[in-house]
């Protein structure tokens, strides 16, 4: 009973509008950890060039896809390169810090 007080009290502002941010009462805490729980999901899903094969793992982290490309050699006339890609698929790479500063710099 006390709680449900406490949850009517802290969990709308004085126009009766939910409050986005606070950790007064278990269901909102319930609530911002589901939240969070699935960004970090959405955030370490695979693009959708890779493939089903690859599973999103949060402890991965974000990753950026790439297109291997193998350099094959054309008799006497040099070498031409071709894209290789597992069943023509990209293939996936963890994300690092210069990844991310080309895309901010976008």
């Amino acid at each position: 009973m006390r709680a449900g007080k406490t949850r009517d009290r802290c969990c709308v502002d004085e126009n009766g509008v939910k409050r986005p941010f606070h950790l007064c009462c278990p269901v909102c805490r319930e609530e911002m950890a589901e939240a969070a729980r699935a960004r970090l999901i959405a955030r370490s899903r695979p693009p959708a060039g890779c493939g089903p094969e690859i599973v999103p793992a949060p402890a991965r982290g974000p990753v950026e896809t790439f297109t291997p490309v193998v350099m094959i050699p054309e008799g006497e006339r040099g070498w031409r390169s071709v894209e290789l890609g597992y069943r023509d698929r990209a293939a996936a790479r963890a994300q690092d810090a210069f990844d991310r500063m080309m895309h901010q710099a976008m």
